[in-house]
């Protein structure tokens, strides 16, 4: 307020304002006379200070500013409404992470995960109240008003505000623990994030890929049919039922064909009655009274169809669907009309608690005594309710889903005193589901030898065997046997033609039955397909002369006796073996063909086999390929042998597209222009080619039809024309397409086209039955034509073909990880696919390859397939790991009494001087996880290996000097391990009967993962984050767009937890390593010398760095966390939650390791324990999937 001399004054600064609300941009100070002069510059002294939201009213056009400035808040509010309905409706990411996580790595659980763990907790909490704190504490009452304001302008509900205050005003074990460690706001977040459904959270602590509506989510893998999945859908995130419920129902055909019926059925479910019984309602319905269209009119409610009412309530954003016809007439009283509730932001949990309330009405009358139509009735009930939930608050989930939730299996329960169940009967129960193996041999040694010696004398025999000597893999037969004699893992690289699928399998079998070994024999030769399994088997058998030594089975389909040496099959009737969990303890060998195709089941079964090798310590491994990137084979078996075989094939010509169609007479119309190129490009390529010397036709020929993503039928027909034409003589051609559609149209082209009648046109793929496959191999006087997918490519050989006509197209699986759809894809072939294709025309006599692309899209293509693991959905194949792996637990003592032995005793390996790099190679060759110390472990266990097998001492020491191994050091370890284990015994730690290698302490012995957060809770604080720096991040461009490219290990940069520069020491077998998982590695050694160097380095898990790390603060804000204090800190993106349990999870494992210190007693080891199980878990997949 402002009080003036006189009313002339008054009216001058009044003056003053106003210029200068308009003019402040303008220094008038200079012309104005004293007085308004020093008023005005006390203004421009003011406007220097104003806040920015208001600097827009000192704009020379302050209306027009301010016109902005509303439009702009406007837009804001909308992005923000928009934004608020996507999310609730199902939509994706609200955590928003600030800057200073934003770089950091991500820590991620799986939904399912996150279940398994809120349940663990649920169980074992009230066990151990040791892991609260003894010293109460509670909020008081001066907190309340403060904190119900900050948790409400963080986006709480104020009911869920009071809840948390109120729950931690009062004292208990997890009031006391909340407010111990965090300041009383984040205690009443914690309490909040851990309580409230996520569904029911603010949006800014909600995960980055939200699960909550519906709040038990359902991922597709595209098998399922298209309606019921359109159905599923519409019943989980519209009505919001949980998705199992929903796939129950389903699982009757009725309820697909009507959804009245199904939304009858789950609200039966949601109340507790059996739905089944709908059908016997739904038949039974007297004394009808239908919905007028009055009384729908008159409160809002319309047909959003002819069988969905839709009626908004006015006093919540909810809105009440009526599944009924115009027509239709349902008992008000007895049958309630199939109704769900739908809404934008209230919570799926919160509109099924309504809805229960509705039926609870229905049922006790209360909608008939209304007096009402059904419409009004239903109207008053959901508005009195909504009040409650109001004024109350949401009501507790466990009370609404109490007869929608499945019951858990998990675990098993902690009073369960039914003894657990012997291997021996396990292994029998699941003996009982395995099929498809050998009766037992009835020959001996001797007779097997004796029969073996008079097949080699017969002429059909010794014909074939002449044949087989002209092939390459005959001449390496000397070497793979050595190199299998002193090896259980050797690797064939074997070029197309070499005989190494049919010759090597028979190498082994010769070679054991000219030893004596014959009744042991047992073979089992995996291909990829069916077809390759029965033509690979029935080409063995012919060279055996059928004497039943070699045999197959594939899925429903076996021939084999208990004559049956050589047993060839498909991949998954393997892994279905190893299932049953015999752990293939009557085979001898186990040959992988095709390994570079990496299927998933074939890289499943490489990892399988990996374990295998611990337990089955007399089974060996070969795996074969034509083409393969055999140094990730080689360093995945720890630098298994390799041999090399030359390939055996007649010579092949090649021709592109650019070659082919100057033959033909076949030109595309322009309509086959694909991608639009600019005229400037155009001309450069079709200038290329009229420099390859093609004419101006030809040349936008080439161009139209390689830029088209359609396959050209005929074209395709107008090469077969030229090759029937044009050839000396008659043969087979072999045509590669994409998939069965294009098979089946293609077929169809040339049937129309040919007119030749001395044509037999065949197809090949999948789906046809073995007898219908088998049609291709059938000689014959005509032309042949094979029509096939890339089924044709690899392991079978169709003797008469001599052409190739290659698409270079497949179909490939890919997995849409948004939409949770599977999905087939249309893609280019690899070169290594393409390389295979082309062998295919040389098998028996030269042959010629059309390939109707150019040379440029050859060159663009990936050199090797992308392992189908990478784009495909895992529930599959993690079921297969769960029947696996059906016992697996939480004990690994031998290998972390060896690592604790090695790190108190000297260097396991030697590097003299003068043979430094050859000492580097032999320890790269035991070289294991990504890890110094397990690399350690490997190589002890290779020299216990031997001792286990009655090797003298001699034989060791000459094992230890040929991989620079030392073996006082190895006799020091094992004499430590046995001190080390005595220890534990005397503490009760372990049972006093046991041995260090007794398999109840080691069966996760094979886990890399839980030794490798062994040994960061272990080594913490020496912990070093890796990471790439922005500059080092660079893209390549290939045919399908930009790939990340690969980057060397110089590139990458390691810090430690207080942030100063280190390195890892060159003697580290991941000194030159340029692929990291976590970036997180933990080290035992910190060497200065000039420079930090690392020694003793391991890559551990985050869920490592998290369960053993130091301390974790949760920002709950920032979409963070930081482990640690003093000694540093590490910082890791995640949805605050995940820190919360981890954080419960630690707290829990502390107080179950103390009361076992301090009352003197072993961990129990006969049942399950949820803490421990779960954090297995968490450790297996970090965080990513349920594979144990």
């Amino acid at each position: 307020m402002f009080v003036l001399q006189s009313k002339k004054r008054s009216i001058g600064v009044l003056l003053t304002l106003s210029i200068e609300f308009f003019c402040n941009g303008i220094q008038l100070n200079r012309i104005l006379p004293p007085g308004p002069r020093e008023y005005w510059n006390e203004l421009a002294a003011e406007h220097k200070n104003v806040e920015e939201h208001q600097k827009w009213m000192y704009e020379s056009d302050p209306f027009a500013a301010r016109k902005a400035v509303t439009e702009r808040q406007e837009k804001a509010s909308k992005r923000r409404d928009e934004s608020q309905q996507g999310q609730n409706a199902g939509g994706g990411s609200t955590l928003k992470v600030s800057k200073e996580f934003l770089n950091a790595p991500e820590v991620k659980m799986a939904t399912e995960l996150r279940e398994l763990v809120e349940d663990a907790i649920k169980k074992t909490i009230a066990l151990y109240p040791e892991a609260e704190d003894a010293a109460p504490l509670v909020l008081t009452e001066t907190h309340s008003p403060e904190l119900l304001g900050q948790l409400g302008q963080l986006g709480f509900k104020i009911a869920q505000a009071r809840n948390a205050v109120a729950f931690l005003s009062q004292p208990s074990p997890l009031a006391s623990k909340l407010l111990h460690s965090a300041n009383p706001l984040e205690a009443c977040i914690e309490y909040l994030i851990l309580h409230v459904p996520e569904c029911d959270l603010p949006q800014r602590f909600l995960p980055a890929v939200n699960s909550s509506n519906p709040f038990i989510t359902a991922t597709h893998g595209g098998s399922d049919d298209l309606k019921r999945r359109w159905i599923e859908e519409r019943a989980t995130k519209q009505a919001g039922f949980p998705a199992h419920v929903v796939r129950e129902c389903l699982e009757d055909a009725r309820l697909i064909e009507d959804w009245a019926l199904l939304v009858t059925a789950l609200n039966h479910y949601l109340v507790g009655k059996d739905w089944l019984t709908v059908f016997e309602e739904h038949l039974d319905i007297i004394e009808a009274e239908p919905i007028s269209t009055e009384e729908a009119e008159a409160i809002g409610a319309s047909y959003d169809d002819d069988s969905t009412l839709t009626m908004p309530l006015f006093v919540a954003p909810i809105q009440v669907h009526f599944v009924i016809p115009p027509t239709y007439s349902y008992n008000k009283s007895t049958h309630p009309p199939p109704i769900y509730l739908t809404s934008n932001s209230v919570p799926a949990y919160v509109r099924l608690h309504l809805l229960s309330q509705l039926h609870e009405a229905f049922e006790s009358g209360f909608i008939q005594n209304t007096g009402e139509g059904v419409c009004l009735g239903v109207m008053q009930v959901l508005e009195e309710q909504w009040g409650h939930v109001e004024d109350q608050g949401p009501p507790d989930i466990s009370i609404v889903l109490q007869h929608l939730m499945p019951k858990s299996t998990l675990f098993l329960p902690l009073d369960d005193e039914s003894p657990p169940q012997t291997e021996a009967v396990e292994a029998k129960r699941r003996a009982g589901k395995r099929g498809g193996q050998r009766r037992k041999e009835q020959r001996t040694d001797h007779q097997i030898l004796q029969e073996f010696e008079l097949m080699r004398k017969q002429k059909a025999y010794t014909d074939l065997y002449a044949l087989r000597k002209k092939l390459p893999a005959y001449t390496a037969k000397e070497e793979f046997l050595g190199l299998l004699q002193n090896s259980r893992v050797v690797i064939v690289v074997g070029e197309t033609g070499s005989g190494k699928t049919t010759q090597l399998p028979q190498f082994i079998l010769d070679a054991l039955i000219l030893e004596g070994q014959g009744s042991t024999a047992n073979i089992l030769v995996t291909q990829p397909r069916r077809i390759s399994a029965i033509s690979v088997a029935a080409r063995v058998s012919t060279e055996r002369v059928d004497d039943g030594s070699v045999g197959y089975t594939i899925r429903g389909e076996s021939k084999q006796s208990e004559k049956t040496k050589l047993l060839f099959c498909t991949t998954g009737v393997v892994l279905r073996r190893l299932g049953s969990g015999d752990g293939l303890k009557d085979v001898t060998h186990v040959i992988v063909d095709e390994v570079h195709e990496r299927s998933v089941d074939g890289d499943f079964l490489l990892l399988e086999l990996k374990e295998l090798l611990h337990h089955n310590p007399t089974i060996k491994i070969i795996l074969m390929s034509a083409t393969i990137n055999h140094e990730t084979f080689v360093q995945y078996f720890n630098g298994a042998p390799l041999l090399s075989i030359p390939g055996f094939a007649h010579p092949v010509t090649d021709k592109y597209l650019e070659d082919v169609l100057p033959l033909i007479r076949y030109r595309p119309s322009s309509s086959k222009r694909g991608q639009k190129q600019d005229e400037d490009e155009e001309r450069m390529e079709r200038n290329q080619y009229k420099l390859d010397g093609l004419d101006e036709q030809t040349a936008a020929a080439v161009q139209a039809i390689s830029r088209s993503d359609n396959i050209d039928y005929q074209l395709i027909t107008a090469v077969i024309d030229h090759i029937m034409s044009s050839a000396q003589k008659k043969g087979g051609i072999l045509i590669f397409l994409p998939g069965v559609q294009e098979i089946r149209q293609c077929i169809e082209r040339l049937k129309s086209t040919l007119s030749n009648a001395n044509v037999v046109i065949l197809p090949l793929h999948a789906n046809l039955s073995s007898n219908e496959q088998r049609t291709v191999f059938v000689s014959t006087s005509k032309w042949k034509v094979v029509v096939a997918t890339n089924v044709a490519e690899t392991s079978i050989t169709i003797d008469d073909i001599i052409y190739v006509v290659d698409v270079g197209k497949v179909k490939e699986t890919r997995y849409d990880t948004d939409s949770g759809l599977t999905k087939l894809v249309e893609t280019w072939v690899t070169r290594a696919a393409a390389r295979q294709r082309r062998g295919r025309a040389g098998r028996t006599q030269p042959g010629i390859c059309y390939k109707l692309y150019t040379r440029a899209q050859e060159q663009k293509m990936a050199r090797y397939p992308r392992p189908e693991i990478l784009r495909v959905p895992l529930e599959s194949i993690s079921l297969t790991v769960k029947a696996t792996r059906e016992k697996q637990d939480v004990k690994c003592l031998g290998p972390i009494l060896t690592i604790a032995a090695c790190l108190s005793s000297k260097p396991v390996f030697i590097s003299p001087m003068d043979k430094r790099d050859e000492a580097n190679q032999a320890r790269a060759r035991f070289a294991l996880e990504k890890s110094d110390i397990l690399t350690d472990v490997h190589a002890y266990d290779e020299c216990m290996r031997l001792r286990s097998e009655g090797q003298p001492s001699s034989a060791i020491k000459t094992f230890c000097e040929q991989n620079f191994i030392s073996y006082s050091t190895i006799r020091d370890i094992t004499a430590l391990r046995h001190e080390l284990f005595n220890s534990l015994t005397s503490l009760s730690l372990v049972p006093a009967a046991s041995m260090p290698d007794t398999p109840a302490l080691n069966l996760h012995s094979g886990a890399p993962s839980v030794l490798k957060a062994i040994l960061l809770a272990a080594f913490y604080p020496r912990v070093s984050r890796i990471s790439l720096p922005k500059g080092a991040v660079k893209f390549d461009q290939v045919a399908a767009g930009t790939v990340p490219r690969e980057n060397t290990a110089k590139e990458f940069k390691a810090v430690d937890m207080r942030g100063e520069r280190v390195w890892i020491h060159p003697a580290s077998v991941l000194f030159s390593e340029h692929s990291w998982r976590s970036g997180i590695v933990v080290s035992f050694l910190r060497v200065a010398t000039g420079r930090v160097f690392l020694r003793d380095v391991t890559e551990v898990p985050l869920y490592a760095l998290l369960l053993f790390g130091g301390n974790i603060a949760v920002n709950h804000i920032g979409g963070g966390l930081v482990i640690g204090g003093r000694e540093g800190t590490i910082k890791l993106r995640a949805w605050p939650r995940i820190g919360i349990l981890v954080q419960q999870l630690r707290r829990l494992l502390d107080a179950r390791l103390m009361r076992a210190f301090d009352g003197n007693t072993p961990l129990s080891m006969a049942k399950d324990d949820p803490i421990v199980d779960s954090m297995l878990v968490l450790l297996s997949g970090d965080g990513l999937a349920l594979l144990n």
